[in-house]
């Protein structure tokens, strides 16, 4: 079994490779049961997260849509 450092580390792996939007990791890094259920995803619904996260336009936007992850 991974530990939660295990998780944050491939999880942040990813993030970097797919280049998301900063305001959406920076986001997830603050809210614990998103990045938690984020972590949990498999790739492919990280990738369609992501490309959710790329077509929200103003911070209040994002904020909603990672409250709601």
């Amino acid at each position: 079994m991974k530990g939660k450092g295990a998780i944050m580390e491939h999880d942040h792996h990813f993030l970097s490779q797919e280049g998301i939007p900063s305001g959406f990791g920076m986001g997830l890094a603050q809210n614990l049961r998103a990045l938690d259920k984020f972590a949990s995803m498999s790739e492919k619904e990280k990738r369609t997260v992501i490309e959710g996260a790329k077509k929200q336009q103003s911070r209040d936007e994002m904020k909603n849509y990672i409250d709601n992850i």
